[in-house]
């Protein structure tokens, strides 16, 4: 699995996962959700963040995004 660690989430669990294996990559502290969600749709990566309003991120363009990346979830777990 990949994932893709929002800035607010505690190092000791990014630390976690790597000695578990995981490829896991921290985002940086200035990037948007939208970067986020644009990051993690074009590498294939899992979010992980504590942001509880993180998909409220504003452009209309997000919504587009998470629109694809469900579509693509629903059609990998499809087959």
């Amino acid at each position: 699995m990949r994932f893709l660690v929002d800035e607010n989430v505690p190092l000791s669990l990014v630390q976690m996962l790597k000695n578990k294996g995981f490829d896991v990559i921290r985002c940086s502290s200035s990037a948007s959700n939208y970067v986020i969600l644009e990051q993690a749709f074009r590498e294939n990566r899992i979010i992980i963040t504590l942001d509880s309003d993180f998909i409220y991120c504003g452009p209309k363009k997000c919504d587009e995004i998470v629109k694809e990346c469900f579509s693509y979830f629903m059609n990998l777990i499809k087959d």
